[in-house]
């Protein structure tokens, strides 16, 4: 197992992007390109403001932030 390219699949929520509800949006305007991408993520922000990878690897997880990007995540789905 290669894990510097398995870390590349993972956001820093900790879900791989390949099982992301998210990422797998049939509508291909609304998918989400991975959150190393995606031009704004609560989860991703935060974890890069605190230079981290993971959420895991913060002392404050689970956080606001990481609560707000899972239930925008769940909203953007519902609609």
């Amino acid at each position: 197992m290669d894990l510097k390219n398995e870390m590349k699949s993972l956001g820093a929520c900790g879900l791989n992007c390949q099982s992301c509800p998210y990422y797998l949006l049939k509508d291909a305007e609304a998918r989400c390109p991975g959150c190393w991408k995606i031009e704004k993520c609560f989860i991703r922000d935060c974890a890069k403001a605190r230079r981290i990878d993971l959420c895991l690897d913060c002392t404050l997880h689970p956080c606001s932030n990481f609560h707000w990007g899972f239930r925008s995540m769940i909203n953007r789905l519902l609609l």
